[in-house]
């Protein structure tokens, strides 16, 4: 981790024996450059890797943390307090993400284009609400394997007029 203070872009996907220690000591090391990551699959990692991440990865753009099944609201929330320029998030299949992630987001990230939430099966109605009039940049929404949630998605993207041009892939 000390040679990489100038890493832009890494892809650790499918690492699946990667350790939060590890992590750690590569976020203290990657701070202002990197701003590529995947940690997709990284199954042993925790929200300890993705706080380490961003306090010290803020300019971060694309993130994918698909399949950190341990994944919880409070790296969520930091992400969206700190990595401020995101414009793509990937929490699919992250099954302990609520609510409460999405409004953060909602509130944080202004130039989030892209948002993955698929079987993110936490989520209700009000986060639902919160993406279809709490993202103004937001253009890809993922909610494929969402249940009801998709369901109520799709129901109400019917009645929105006033919507800009948002692309929900549902199953």
């Amino acid at each position: 981790a000390k040679h990489c203070t100038a890493l832009t872009h890494l892809d650790l996907g499918c690492a699946q024996n990667l350790t939060d220690t590890a992590m750690v000591a590569l976020a203290m090391r990657a701070t202002s450059a990197l701003t590529w990551l995947s940690i997709q699959q990284c199954v042993n990692l925790t929200d300890v890797t993705v706080i380490a991440l961003a306090e010290h990865c803020l300019a971060l753009i694309y993130l994918d943390m698909r399949f950190v099944y341990k994944l919880t609201d409070e790296a969520v929330v930091c992400v969206a307090n700190n990595c401020t320029e995101l414009e793509s998030l990937y929490i699919g299949y992250c099954e302990h993400i609520t609510d409460i992630a999405v409004f953060a987001l909602s509130k944080k990230c202004t130039e989030l284009t892209l948002i993955d939430l698929r079987r993110c099966n936490s989520l209700t109605h009000k986060a639902l609400n919160c993406l279809i009039e709490g993202f103004n940049s937001l253009r890809y929404v993922d909610l494929r394997g969402g249940g009801t949630l998709a369901d109520a998605a799709q129901l109400n993207l019917k009645t929105q007029t006033q919507m800009p041009v948002v692309h929900f892939l549902f199953d």
